[in-house]
C-alpha cells in the first residue's frame, strides 16, 4: 500500500498485491507480517497510525516498524530535511518502545542500522543514514505495565505518606495558618 498509485501499480506489475491508500483507510484484509518503513515520522497521530497498522495484522502476526534514529543524527550529519515539515516525529529508542507499549504491543526485537544513501549521493550530503527498528506483536494477554517491584514501592510510599500526614495533623492541631519554607526532614519509620 502506498500513497502513490504509480508505486502500487509497479508492485502489481511484479505479481504482488498492491494498492493506493493510507493507513487511515479501512483495511482490506489482515496479513501475517506487515512492514511500516519510514512512515511514522511523517504522521501527526503516531499512536493512531500504529492502531491503523495493527488493524492489518492478524492476531498472531507481526509488524516491523522502521524510522530514522534521531538519537544518532549528530553522528551521521543528518541532512536538514529531517527537520522540515515532512518529519514531524523524531524517535529515539526509548520513545519508539514507549509508543509500542502505549499501543499494547510487545517488542520482540529491536535494533539499529545504517542505511546506504548512495542512490541519492548527488542530492544529499550524506552516504549513510541512521535508522532503528522494532519487531512487534500484539500482547496475547492483557499486560500490566507496572512491575511487582514498582507496585510494592507504591504501596510502601502510600503507607509512608499516611504516617507523615498523621504526624503533621497531630503537630498542627489547632493551628490556623502554616508557612513551609525549604527542606524538611522526614521522621524515621
Amino acid at each position: 500500500m502506498d500513497l502513490s498509485g504509480i508505486c502500487a501499480d509497479a508492485v502489481c506489475a511484479k505479481g504482488h498485491k498492491g494498492y493506493k491508500g493510507t493507513l487511515a483507510d479501512p483495511p482490506r484484509e489482515q496479513y501475517d507480517f506487515v512492514v511500516l518503513s519510514h512512515v511514522l515520522e511523517h504522521v501527526i497521530d503516531a499512536r493512531g497510525a500504529i492502531e491503523d497498522l495493527m488493524a492489518r495484522v492478524k492476531p498472531d502476526g507481526l509488524a516491523y516498524i522502521e524510522v530514522p534514529d534521531a538519537e544518532r543524527y549528530t553522528q551521521y550529519d543528518a541532512p536538514f530535511l529531517d527537520f522540515n515539515s515532512q518529519h514531524i516525529n523524531h524517535f529515539g529508542k526509548t520513545s519508539l518502545k514507549h509508543l509500542m507499549m502505549q499501543s499494547q504491543l510487545q517488542v520482540i526485537r529491536d535494533g539499529t542500522k545504517d542505511m546506504e544513501m548512495t542512490n541519492l549521493s548527488d542530492v544529499l550530503p550524506v552516504q549513510h543514514y541512521p535508522a532503528m527498528w522494532v519487531l512487534v506483536s500484539r500482547n496475547q494477554t492483557p499486560t500490566d505495565t507496572v512491575s511487582n517491584e514498582i507496585k510494592a514501592f507504591i504501596e510502601k510510599s502510600k503507607k509512608q505518606l499516611a504516617r507523615i500526614n498523621e504526624y503533621l495533623e497531630a503537630q498542627l492541631a489547632g493551628v490556623d495558618e502554616v508557612i513551609i519554607w525549604g527542606q524538611t526532614a522526614i521522621a524515621p519509620t
